[in-house]
């Protein structure tokens, strides 16, 4: 019994340890893949099989102790109230014909008569004990203390063979014996044969193992349906999820369940889904964007170098040709170089972040746009104060650059742009640009932090700049900047007209 509850209790504890490998090549090759148990449904069943295999045995086993030790006391009940009525026969005097006449209801008393089912199903199934189930009684009266005249029997009722010539002294564990002195050095002695105790046990033996396999067997099948039944859903999330792999985006995983679990794990996995259909729209749009910027750029080389080869021109014309060329490749370069900054701040979100003055950076910011701002006429205020933060400088100084040279393009000559840096209760630190060109459209707010946003023009200026080279991609730039810092960039009407884009960044 307790080898197989402790080969049962191994197995649970090696199948729900947390650092078991099921699915590895090793496991493959052991006992459980060659059962064929690879699926949860088979796990969950095994090992609710050996939970209550281990519950079973372990009832049963405490059971049959208890039947057996019940069976013993009702043996020793009868021999003892054998033994009262022959001490008091032997006190009173009483003859041997009496005695034997009075003691013999009590031999022909078979004890346990509770247990008389279990005795039937051993005779039925022919489990039954070769033991003697004599029921006997005696008076041995000692003699001598040699072997060979140890005493005799002066009265002796059913008496094995065993004990008619050694009397008490030959007691063996085939039989459950009392023994009592008497008057004069007698012993009295009643007893039992256990062949019919032990046929008991067999029964009792066979009857509890019967009863626990088909417990387990229908405890398996019940365990198995209500497995299948409760990992239906996830055999639905398989075949959905199998669908989506094969290019239905649209698809969405069923949520309706009673598994509070699994209805929490579809509402997350269509979440994801979401999302990726939007990237994967935004990567169709943001593809189809590239060929239309390329494309014109493309066409115009093409149209200008086959001019040149076909017409014959003079020397002028050639070179404002080369010159024209030159114009829309720098453009080409720019757009190239725009979209390899985009993928890098896109690529920032676990950007290394260190503790840096926000000053220095706002400064170096300034000086790389001053010839700009100089050419156009432009004067720059800064208003920036002493503050930390944890950011990535190079980063932050991409972002700055971006913003004044849109603000600086879009501010007509003899006017300014404005930067301020300030911090907030929270700790937050903000970030202010402002110019005073014409702002943007209401219409266009929505997109504007979009890849290969062009502004409607009004009056022939874009967004970007006053006939320079725009894109469509500085804003998306910084936007992404921005979220890899953990912050966000807003835009609003300036006060007095132009465009105010405000940054808020987490402080130290």
């Amino acid at each position: 019994m307790f080898t197989s509850c402790a080969c049962g209790e191994s197995l649970v504890r090696t199948a729900l340890s947390p650092t078991a490998d099921w699915g590895s090549a090793s496991m493959d090759r052991n006992w459980l893949r060659w059962l064929g148990i690879g699926s949860i449904c088979g796990r969950l069943i095994l090992l609710l099989t050996m939970a209550s295999l281990l519950v079973g045995i372990s009832y049963r086993y405490m059971q049959f102790n208890i039947l057996k030790g019940v069976l013993y006391e009702q043996i020793d009940s009868t021999l003892r109230t054998r033994m009262i009525l022959l001490t008091n026969l032997t006190i009173l005097n009483f003859t041997e014909s009496q005695t034997k006449r009075l003691m013999q209801p009590l031999l022909e008393q078979e004890p346990g008569p509770l247990l008389e089912v279990y005795f039937l199903v051993a005779k039925m199934l022919k489990l039954d004990s070769s033991l003697d189930d004599r029921q006997f009684a005696g008076i041995w009266q000692p003699e001598g203390q040699s072997k060979e005249a140890p005493g005799r029997w002066t009265m002796a009722w059913n008496l094995p063979a065993a004990f008619t010539s050694e009397g008490p002294a030959a007691l063996t564990d085939d039989y459950r014996v009392q023994t009592r002195p008497g008057a004069n050095g007698q012993i009295l002695v009643t007893g039992s044969g256990l062949g019919r105790v032990t046929s008991i046990l067999h029964g009792i033996f066979f009857s509890y193992f019967f009863s626990l396999v088909l417990g387990v067997l229908i405890f398996m099948a019940a365990t198995f349906y209500l497995a299948r039944l409760a990992l239906r859903p996830v055999a639905n999330i398989s075949d959905s999820a199998r669908e989506i792999a094969n290019g239905n985006l649209n698809l969405r995983l069923n949520t309706e369940t009673k598994v509070d679990e699994l209805k929490s794990m579809g509402a997350s996995l269509n979440i994801m889904l979401d999302q990726l259909q939007h990237q994967a729209q935004a990567q169709a749009a943001f593809t189809a964007d590239i060929s239309h910027e390329l494309g014109n750029p493309l066409n115009t080389m093409l149209l200008q170098t086959q001019l040149g080869w076909e017409e014959k021109g003079t020397a002028d014309d050639l070179r404002l040709i080369l010159r024209q060329c030159h114009q829309t490749a720098q453009r080409m370069n720019q757009l190239r170089e725009s979209l390899l900054e985009l993928s890098q701040a896109d690529a920032a979100t676990g950007v290394s972040k260190k503790l840096i003055a926000l000053e220095p950076v706002v400064d170096e910011a300034i000086l790389a746009v001053r010839n700009l701002a100089v050419a156009k006429g432009v004067d720059m205020v800064v208003d920036s104060a002493n503050l930390d933060l944890h950011g990535n400088p190079d980063l932050l100084h991409q972002l700055l650059v971006n913003l004044l040279t849109n603000a600086i393009r879009h501010t007509p000559e003899g006017s300014a742009v404005t930067v301020r840096s300030w911090s907030n209760a929270n700790g937050s630190v903000g970030l202010r640009v402002l110019d005073q060109g014409k702002g943007v459209n209401p219409e266009d707010v929505p997109a504007l932090f979009s890849r290969f946003f062009h502004q409607h023009n009004r009056a022939g200026v874009g967004l970007h700049g006053h006939g320079g080279i725009r894109n469509g991609l500085g804003l998306a730039i910084c936007h992404s900047i921005v979220k890899a810092h953990g912050g966000t960039i807003t835009y609003t009407p300036g006060p007095q007209g132009g465009a105010l884009f405000e940054i808020l960044l987490p402080g130290v």
